[in-house]
């Protein structure tokens, strides 16, 4: 007989589902089940388990509009010995011009 092996979110999100459909009795039971199988303190078992099920995405914030500038602002920036950004701003309209014939 050939055991399926879940992931830890899908193990997770079936928990959250006893969890939730249970009365406090049954959640305290449930929680001390948790704790003792995996080890976690009770605290962090009450949050995963209230906590809806996370999908990781890029780091927050808006898009980068800049995608194709950075490339070439980094290269100015090292071979201008890596300025402070104040001193790159002023430097940039410097350096383009000759960054463009190479």
């Amino acid at each position: 007989m050939k055991m399926k092996t879940i992931s830890r979110q899908e193990q997770l999100e079936r928990w959250r589902q006893r969890y939730k459909n249970r009365g406090i009795e049954g959640k305290a039971q449930l929680l001390d089940q948790l704790c003792q199988d995996y080890g976690y303190h009770r605290k962090h078992a009450i949050r995963l388990l209230n906590s809806a099920a996370k999908i990781k995405k890029s780091p927050p914030g808006p898009e980068s509009k800049y995608e194709g500038l950075v490339e070439v602002v980094q290269r100015i920036w090292l071979a201008a010995e890596q300025p402070c950004g104040k001193r790159l701003a002023e430097a940039l309209p410097l350096w383009l011009p000759h960054y463009q014939r190479h």
